[in-house]
């Protein structure tokens, strides 16, 4: 990666686990579509603020 270069992140939900926890698939891509860094996340999701 270069500075100035545009990324692209993705990330998918790929399982519920018990709560508001969920488990992603990340993945970050450069211009020429080059995959330059992938992996896995959970992440606690918190109710929406009233």
């Amino acid at each position: 990666m270069d500075i100035g270069e545009t990324l692209t992140a993705r990330c998918k939900i790929v399982d519920e686990l018990d709560g508001a926890r969920y488990r992603l698939t990340t993945g970050i891509e450069n211009d020429a579509d080059e995959i330059v860094l992938d992996g896995t996340a959970t992440v606690l999701i918190d109710p929406i603020p009233e």
